[in-house]
């Protein structure tokens, strides 16, 4: 379960999933399972994902992340 994703609407959904899936095909496998997502929220509209291995990243609606 990822808490926080029912405050989320269907776009910023769409975003966070394929965000991530991007971001889990840019790593090398031992990093993959870290990548799971934890907890979303919204920062100045912009989905932030809290990770699995305690990273965080914002998601962009260009499904890019920093």
């Amino acid at each position: 379960m990822i808490k926080g994703l029912e405050k989320l609407n269907d776009r910023q959904k769409e975003i966070l999933f394929k965000t991530n899936e991007l971001h889990k095909n840019a790593v090398d496998n031992d990093y993959k399972d870290g990548i799971s997502i934890v907890e979303v929220w919204l920062e100045k509209g912009v989905v932030c994902a809290r990770l699995k291995n305690g990273e965080w990243y914002h998601y962009t609606y260009s499904y890019t992340w920093y």
